[in-house]
């Protein structure tokens, strides 16, 4: 025969205790803030050298890059990042769209550019293949 427990007033208030500062701890320490909170910063290469790093800001800013091979025009905001446009033929990196993680990668290959996302927060799996 399987007695049942009655649970009284303090134990009731323990558990409360300990479920809320579960959630607290989950709220503050494991989910981070969004709108530029993450401290990601852009990193742009041309040509195998680090041309400039711009951090991720509420501000749009508008980027055109030029080199022998061609331009690409980079915006930069609290969205992220994107090529906008560029003049190589097969506008992959103008594809990629906005990345707004750290380790983002968008790559003009044509033009040897590379645009790299990068911060405290760690990048999530898109998919996992084999």
């Amino acid at each position: 025969m399987r007695k049942s427990i009655a649970l009284k007033k303090g134990d009731v208030i323990v558990i409360a205790v300990i479920l809320l500062a579960a959630l607290l701890w989950l709220a503050v320490l494991r989910w981070p803030e969004r709108g530029g909170a993450q401290k990601l910063q852009t990193e742009i290469y041309l040509e195998g050298r680090l041309l400039q790093t711009v951090a991720l800001t509420e501000e749009v800013q508008e980027l055109r890059l030029e080199s022998a091979a061609g331009y690409n025009v980079l915006q930069i905001g609290a969205e992220g990042v994107r090529v906008l446009e560029a003049d190589c033929h097969n506008q992959d990196c103008v594809h990629a769209g906005w990345q707004n993680r750290a380790g983002g990668l968008i790559a003009c290959l044509p033009h040897r550019l590379l645009i790299l996302l990068s911060g405290e927060e760690e990048a999530d799996f898109d998919a996992i293949s084999r």
